[in-house]
């Protein structure tokens, strides 16, 4: 919306990736918790688990391709960002490979029925929570949060995508952003001044 400054470029991109990865981690999810019956029968008569993995995986590449272009192409024209949509593309393209990923784990190593709850809980987690907006970096560094904060896909894709639009932004308007690098900087000293 016109509304919209720079200040809010990390919170549509985190929200926006959110979303990809919540949506690319249930897509995945099938991968071995709908069929697994059918790939120990199968695999019982002599079919290879790594064949089943490999064609599955190939397959749901093509939704990790898709799926970006699909999402961020909505996003892209409703929110009108600075930045040039191929490079919003590879960002969507990580989260959603990232999410895949995820999702194997998940599937592999939890009973069916508990597989969609903890694939939402988990992409959830990971990028609404641990995304470095609301728990700020700086405040984490030298703890463990740090290394979980390491996991998260979209401390990452905020980090990148909110860059990358910064940049794109006229030579009057640096200032702003100057301004509001330096409006972060205090509220992140201001948090660990508390913090000790």
């Amino acid at each position: 919306g016109t509304r919209w400054g720079i200040t809010a470029v990390p919170g549509n991109a985190v929200m926006c990736m959110v979303c990809l990865g919540v949506l690319s981690c249930v897509t995945h999810l099938r991968t071995f918790s709908n069929n697994r019956v059918l790939l120990w029968r199968e695999c019982a008569s002599g079919m290879s688990m790594l064949a089943y993995f490999l064609a599955q995986n190939v397959m749901d590449q093509l939704w990790v391709v898709a799926a970006p272009a699909l999402s961020l192409g909505v996003y892209y024209y409703l929110t009108l960002p600075r930045m040039p949509f191929r490079e919003l593309y590879v960002v969507g393209l990580l989260v959603c490979w990232w999410a895949s990923g995820m999702a194997y784990l998940v599937s592999a190593v939890l009973p069916p029925q508990n597989v969609l709850m903890a694939g939402v809980f988990i992409a959830l987690i990971f990028g609404a929570f641990l995304n470095g907006l609301t728990y700020a970096v700086a405040t984490a560094r030298g703890t463990l949060m740090e290394g979980i904060m390491g996991l998260s896909y979209n401390r990452w894709a905020m980090e990148i995508v909110t860059i990358n639009e910064l940049r794109n932004y006229q030579v009057q308007q640096r200032i702003t952003v100057k301004n509001e690098k330096y409006v972060i900087q205090s509220w992140q000293c201001s948090m660990i001044h508390q913090r000790q």
